[in-house]
């Protein structure tokens, strides 16, 4: 039973080879022109019709290195793609297969509906962890090759918040697409609920309520606890939405 599982598994990793590597080719050629971009930036000329806020953003990075491959990697490139890959890899999960009809066919292979759902949920998190580990990793490399290495310790300090806050929306996506046939609803939908879960980090005060916050807080300079604490949490609120999920999907009448 378990290594039929496994080779479940295996066979969905396999069917999202394309959309996997497309996404690991745009997250890694970011991560590998930032040290460049930080050259680039620092010889350019910086218009005085900026608003003075972002104008003091920019001068603050380009005068710290480190604090400009953070600001521009966990706090905006690596955050964003994440998400919008988690619900490329998730809002499909179930409703493609439910639009096209292939759901009957899935369903009658000699598989649960907890290892249909276990399968994809865990190919399509592989998938997502490939690509945040390979694409830092990627950084931290180019930050070598321009002769400005950082740490591989703070490097990689940011990627447990990053692979909470993917996986969090990875499985809000597949709750959706447990109920929605439409993937691009689906997306749409875990887009919303997304956005409503992370508004709180821009509200003064409510930072510590949204899983952005985690996703980006474990910076380049003293870390608190509490952030640790949060990406726990965020990380427990997975699995809660996991069974979620499953819930649905196991209770639905294909």
């Amino acid at each position: 039973m378990r290594n039929r599982f496994w080779a479940l598994t295996k066979k969905e990793f396999s069917s999202a080879w394309l959309k996997g590597l497309i996404c690991l080719a745009i997250a890694l050629v970011t991560g590998i022109t930032l040290p460049y971009a930080f050259h680039w930036l620092g010889g350019l000329y910086l218009p005085s019709q900026l608003p003075g806020s972002l104008r003091q953003a920019l001068d603050a990075q380009l005068q710290n290195y480190t604090l400009f491959l953070w600001s521009n990697w966990y706090g905006k490139n690596l955050l964003q793609y994440m998400l919008v890959f988690a619900l490329i890899f998730g809002a499909p999960s179930l409703a493609s297969e439910a639009a096209t009809g292939s759901i009957g066919y899935t369903l009658s292979r000699p598989f649960s509906r907890k290892q249909v759902l276990g399968a994809k949920f865990l190919a399509s998190g592989a998938w997502l962890s490939l690509i945040a580990v390979i694409s830092t990793l990627g950084l931290g490399v180019a930050t070598w090759l321009y002769h400005q290495p950082v740490g591989w310790g703070l490097i990689l300090r940011g990627l447990p918040g990053t692979l909470a806050g993917t996986l969090l929306a990875l499985a809000i996506s597949f709750a959706f697409s447990a109920v929605v046939d439409d993937s691009i609803k689906a997306a749409i939908f875990s887009l919303a609920v997304l956005a409503a879960l992370g508004w709180p980090a821009f509200v003064p005060g409510w930072a510590r309520f949204s899983y952005l916050t985690y996703m980006a807080a474990a910076g380049p300079f003293a870390v608190p606890l509490w952030v640790w604490w949060g990406t726990g949490a965020v990380a427990a609120s997975v699995v809660l939405l996991y069974l979620l999920a499953l819930k649905l999907f196991v209770g639905r009448d294909y």
